[in-house]
């Protein structure tokens, strides 16, 4: 999935949603493995746009799974602890030549 929008018009929000609605389906649907996935890379322009996508972590304190209340319940916000996420910065694809 790949998202461009403005600046200030919650880019981070949606990709939390994004985030949620995956893995929350992979969880409850696990053999529909190429409709859902679990495990998601986040690639962002620059290192501070990186550390500002710290709260789409799970563990985080500030996360925005908590903040905007993505998961209604209880036991669905314990399934989506189980995402893998991995955000970083493009430079870190790029050939090392």
């Amino acid at each position: 999935i790949c998202n461009k929008m403005a600046t200030g018009t919650g880019k981070t929000t949606v990709m939390a949603m994004i985030v949620t609605w995956q893995v929350l389906n992979a969880v409850t649907f696990p053999k529909r493995t190429k409709d859902f996935s679990r495990a998601l890379l986040i690639v962002t322009p620059g290192l501070t746009v990186k550390d500002r996508l710290r709260v789409l972590y799970t563990g985080e304190p500030d996360n925005y799974y908590d903040a905007f209340a993505l998961c209604p319940s209880e036991s669905m916000r314990q399934r989506l602890n189980q995402a893998e996420i991995l955000i970083e910065n493009w430079h870190a694809l790029m050939p090392l030549k």
